[in-house]
């Protein structure tokens, strides 16, 4: 990751497309300008959303236990509404100056097109 991309405080995005593909995290964070050496705390909390959003993508399709266990606990992280919790998703998304409604209605449109059930495909039971 390019740390040297991203903006300290306050981040302005650049792009309305999020979450189109996995991948896409990477680009949506690049969008992020920096103004000056980046905080390592901003850095941090931003490696913690960016491996929630890679977690979240690449674990949805996944059949084995501990993809699925993965995934339910990414997913409890991004839709908890968590506030107590010093990593939790909102305190990531404060220190960002990112608003999680944004965040999670991209993961809710990424499931919605990328889940096996939207698809067409059963589960093997």
């Amino acid at each position: 990751m390019d740390i040297d991309r991203f903006a300290q405080s306050p981040l302005e995005p650049t792009t309305d497309a999020l979450f189109s593909d996995c991948d896409v995290s990477f680009d949506y964070f690049k969008s992020y300008r920096r103004s000056g050496p980046i905080n390592p705390e901003v850095a941090l909390y931003l490696a913690v959303l960016e491996t929630g959003i890679e977690d979240y993508c690449k674990s949805l399709d996944n059949k084995t236990p501990a993809g699925q266990r993965l995934f339910k606990e990414v997913e409890e992280w991004f839709f908890s509404g968590d506030e107590d919790w010093y990593f939790g998703f909102e305190n990531a998304c404060a220190v960002l100056s990112i608003d999680p409604g944004y965040v999670r209605r991209g993961l809710r449109r990424y499931y919605h097109t990328h889940s096996p059930s939207s698809r067409g495909e059963k589960d093997a039971a």
